[in-house]
């Protein structure tokens, strides 16, 4: 598994540490977020995934029919796209089935969703895997010497917690 990754952007560089099996990030438009996964799919025993909006709802075939088994590493892109707000816990039910299969694995997303994490943390809580998720928002400081620069805010199992309860913002 893996547990840094050192991203460059041409002129910006972000440093990520603390993976956990579940990763996903958020952020607005055009921060970085696909960057980011794109430079994780480079990785050994990695897979950028495409799934088609109509196999997003079913994703647990789709993965078993990928014989996902021997990548450690799973990349989706915009995983909220083109599925309704209904379907979000059965994606995230396949995601977990997937991982309690393939103890090695590692899952990592980006999205724009809150309701998509929502339904992450709901189903995670239900299968007692809460503490195998971990959220990074990745943003720009926005004073000092540093502004500008990317950062990466990370939300662990207690922080993610305390937003999904209190309706806190996290993108």
């Amino acid at each position: 598994m893996i547990n840094t990754i050192d991203q460059n952007f041409g002129i910006d560089e972000l440093k990520i540490e603390g993976f956990k099996r579940i990763n996903i990030f958020v952020g607005e438009n055009g921060i970085g977020k696909t960057s980011i996964l794109k430079k994780i799919s480079f990785l050994p025993k990695a897979v950028f995934l495409n799934v088609k909006n109509s196999d997003k709802s079913n994703l647990s075939n789709f993965l078993q029919e990928k014989k996902l088994d021997s990548h450690q590493i799973i990349l989706m892109d915009e995983i909220e796209n083109g599925l309704h707000i209904d379907n979000h816990p059965k994606l995230w039910q396949s995601v977990l089935t997937s991982l309690k299969a393939n103890p090695e694995q590692q899952f990592f997303a980006a999205t724009h969703s809150k309701e998509m994490v929502k339904a992450l943390w709901e189903t995670a809580k239900n299968e007692n895997m809460e503490n195998e998720i971990i959220l990074f928002r990745i943003t720009r400081h926005t004073r000092g010497e540093l502004k500008n620069k990317l950062i990466a805010v990370s939300y662990d199992t207690e922080e993610l917690e305390y937003s999904m309860l209190y309706n806190g913002e996290f993108r």
